[in-house]
Order: C-alpha cells, then sequence, then structure tokens
C-alpha cells in the first residue's frame, strides 16, 4: 500500500503514469510527461524519497503528438522498506 501512495506523492507536475509493475522489491514505472526535465525531476523525487530508492533510467523518448511533443519513459526503482532500513544503520 505503500507504494501506491509514495509513487503519488513524489510524481511532478507534467507526469503521467502508464503503467507500473513490481516484482519483488523492484518497480518498473512507464508514463509520459511534458519533457525529459519532468523526468529529471521524477528521478530526484524518488532519490529524496524515504520509501523509493535508486532510481534507474531505462528509456526516454520524446515524440510528437500532434501539436506538443511528449517524453515516453521508462525508469526502474527499488522500494524501500521501513524496517529493512532500520537493520541496515545497526
Amino acid at each position: 500500500m505503500h507504494l501506491f501512495d509514495e509513487v503519488v506523492r513524489q510524481l511532478p507536475e507534467g507526469v503521467y503514469l502508464t503503467g507500473l509493475k513490481q516484482t519483488g522489491t523492484r518497480v518498473a514505472v512507464r508514463g509520459v510527461a511534458q519533457s525529459s526535465t519532468r523526468v529529471s525531476a521524477l528521478m530526484r523525487q524518488i532519490d529524496a524519497s524515504d520509501w523509493l530508492a535508486d532510481p534507474e533510467v531505462e528509456r526516454v523518448e520524446t515524440k510528437q503528438s500532434g501539436a506538443s511533443r511528449q517524453s515516453e519513459f521508462v525508469v526502474y526503482l527499488k522500494q524501500m522498506h521501513k524496517d529493512s532500513e532500520m537493520e541496515d544503520m545497526e
């Protein structure tokens, strides 16, 4: 439940998700952004999160959609658990 809540909190303005797939603690996030700069903002937000970590971009592709351009992206991240973080600190 924390995963969905945290992903929504970390989404910058102008970034829209089209898919989310979790395998273990690894999460694939697919979406569309108004620009590649917005994807970079998403990566910084993930890095600053207590629940999400290690963002990796697989693909950012700018496409023309009518009169506007948009960036389709795939980002991988890791879901963190508060309990495992505490164990790592000991």
